[in-house]
């Protein structure tokens, strides 16, 4: 009877060991999650946008699905991290949306700007400009179809290790690209 009783109670031992590691980790993830979530919100600010970008690189691929679904935020971007001292095109503030896809990007091509500037634009398009001329805004239909893209990419990538999806683009296959 003595040794049953002390079975019982090893097993009840590792039984309440499981649970508390099982919610601590769920409560590890849920302050991640919080915290990524946190970072998306900031790229509307002012004063913290810049901070954002720079913090939402780090974090991989556990924000993109955050990324896709800020995709369709209309605030101007106030940061200048976006531009690329290199180059110059110049832009107006594009919207915190279109930057969100700019990051996903800069998360995949492991890079702070992986592209000119962060302007979505139809391959067909012909941009005359030259050095120091302004760049026009992502058209809204562009965006639109940007936005669908990424979300069409993620649900089929979404389980793939991120070496694996880096090997993808979002906009491959579309008549959409980043200038």
């Amino acid at each position: 009877m003595i040794r049953n009783n002390s079975n019982y109670i090893i097993h009840a031992c590792f039984y309440c060991l499981f649970l508390i590691t099982t919610i601590m980790g769920c409560a590890k993830h849920s302050q991640g999650m919080d915290h990524m979530k946190r970072e998306v919100t900031l790229l509307s600010s002012k004063d913290y946008c810049e901070t954002a970008y720079k913090n939402i690189i780090t974090f991989g691929k556990d924000i993109i699905p955050l990324l896709i679904k800020n995709s369709s935020n209309e605030t101007p971007f106030e940061g200048t991290i976006i531009l690329d001292p290199a180059s110059s095109f110049v832009i107006d503030k594009p919207s915190v949306g279109v930057v969100s896809l700019y990051l996903v990007e800069c998360i995949l091509k492991e890079k702070m700007r992986p592209y000119h500037v962060p302007l979505i634009v139809a391959k067909s398009d012909k941009f005359p400009y030259r050095d120091g001329k302004k760049l026009p805004q992502t058209k809204s239909e562009n965006l639109k179809k940007a936005q669908e893209y990424y979300q069409i990419w993620w649900e089929k990538n979404k389980n793939k290790s991120i070496d694996e999806i880096r090997k993808t683009s979002p906009l491959d296959n579309t008549e959409l690209k980043w200038f």
